[in-house]
């Protein structure tokens, strides 16, 4: 699973002199970064007592609620930057939460190595949308071995009609039908979630399929 991450460690590189920056830098609407990734993923099932792994979880502008919520050591987060991971203590008590995640620095997608234990529920969100085509196969074959059989894998993307991929490391969009192509190769089952609404935060596509994310979303389970 070696993958060349060092253009995207440049690209989210935070220093202490830029904390203040670094909390506004990753992250795209105050109410989807504070309420919604909750929302989404106490709809979908997760319960206080799962283990829960934010795969690329700057520094928890999205998904710090989720730490209050879920039992203290059901936190997991990961993330190729240093900088961004050290902010987090900031951020938890900018909430007043009180509970404390568990998190690692990616140098790799080799996710079984960094925690050496499985999840009842993953959450990738704008990772997708920051990687190259050649980066996905081994991060999903990453995701499949540290997502438990009974678990689920959520992955949000900008979604193009295009044969495979266009953009770049600033901003990727994705061919839905060569992510799941590719999800099958590496043990994944991935598909989409039935929605189609207005995109409210208006990001970069002008539908969704889960309105209060702002992306579209997919879901992928162990084939």
């Amino acid at each position: 699973m070696n993958v060349d991450l060092t253009e995207s460690k440049k690209a989210y590189e935070f220093t202490s002199k830029s904390v203040d920056d670094a909390l506004y830098a990753v992250g795209a609407n105050d109410v989807m970064e504070v309420e919604s990734q909750l929302e989404f993923v106490k709809n979908r099932g997760l319960l206080p007592t799962h283990k829960f792994l934010d795969l690329g979880c700057g520094c928890l502008r999205g998904s710090a609620k989720i730490v209050q919520y879920l039992d203290e050591g059901n936190f997991y987060g990961a993330d190729i930057s240093e900088g961004l991971l050290d902010i987090i203590p900031k951020r938890l008590a900018m909430l007043n939460i009180t509970r404390s995640p568990i998190t690692k620095v990616i140098n790799d997608y080799d996710f079984l190595n960094l925690f050496d234990t499985k999840f009842h529920f993953i959450l990738s969100v704008s990772v997708l949308t920051h990687m190259l085509p050649e980066m996905v196969p081994p991060f999903f074959a990453g995701v499949a071995k540290v997502l438990r059989g009974d678990g689920v894998f959520y992955f949000t993307l900008y979604p193009t009609n295009e044969n495979l991929h266009y953009g770049n490391i600033d901003l990727s969009f994705f061919n839905k039908d060569w992510l799941i192509a590719e999800g099958l190769k590496a043990g994944l089952k991935i598909e989409d979630i039935p929605g189609d609404y207005p995109n409210k935060f208006k990001n970069y596509i002008q539908r969704v399929n889960v309105p209060e994310m702002g992306q579209w979303v997919m879901k992928g389970t162990l084939s």
